[in-house]
């Protein structure tokens, strides 16, 4: 006799859509899938297949970053096992590990948001609507001459990538203005276009919270 468990995935596996980047995030314009679509999709099929999750957290880092505002960048790493039980006791495991950063309380939450959806998308093998990388093969073309100023070296990357999280962080436009005069002015000219485009997008959601409140 089977057991359920490896009857009901692959029913899962018949039956789950596709999740595609549907959401949007405000401070670096990037798509993602949030984790309540993860959820949204896979609840009514583990409950129309029997099917119940279980977590196991372990090998859990915690660290601090002290960003150039003065604020605190919490670090968070961990790795996750996930139980997929089915009603006869069989079950399947999988495994994710997570990272995530946050100024506030949430960087564990966010980095078990990570596990889970790349546990599900991978034990599951949930499409996500990406283009296959063989649906078409790009003519050879001569690359393009590259302006001397457009290649950011490890310094400068690792610089832009401190200054994005201190503008997204800021709380206020006092607290935004004080980076005018480090990390918008004091880099290269491609760090100082990508990062007035962040400080100017990140003025205007502070006005609209200001003026909602």
């Amino acid at each position: 006799m089977a057991l359920e468990i490896y009857k009901a995935i692959p029913a899962i596996l018949a039956d789950v859509e596709a999740i595609g980047k549907n959401r949007t995030n405000k401070q670096q314009g990037f798509a993602f899938r949030g984790i309540d679509d993860v959820m949204n999709t896979l609840h009514p099929l583990f409950a129309k297949h029997k099917v119940f999750p279980t977590c196991e957290v372990s090998d859990v880092t915690r660290s601090e970053r002290e960003t150039k505002s003065g604020g605190t960048m919490f670090v968070v790493t961990l790795k996750a096992k996930y139980t997929l039980h089915a009603e006869d006791g069989s079950h399947v495991c999988t495994e994710a590990a997570g990272e995530a950063m946050d100024t506030a309380d949430k960087a564990t939450n966010k980095a078990l948001s990570s596990c889970y959806k790349y546990a599900m998308f991978q034990l599951l093998c949930i499409p996500t609507e990406a283009v296959d990388a063989d649906l078409e093969t790009p003519e050879p073309v001569k690359p393009a001459a590259k302006p001397a100023d457009v290649a950011m070296t490890a310094d400068e990357l690792a610089y832009f990538n401190d200054a994005i999280q201190q503008i997204a962080s800021a709380k206020s436009l006092d607290e935004l203005k004080e980076l005018v005069g480090d990390p918008l002015t004091k880099k290269s000219d491609t760090l100082k276009t990508k990062l007035r485009g962040l400080y100017t997008k990140r003025v205007g959601e502070l006005k609209s919270q200001t003026s909602a409140a």
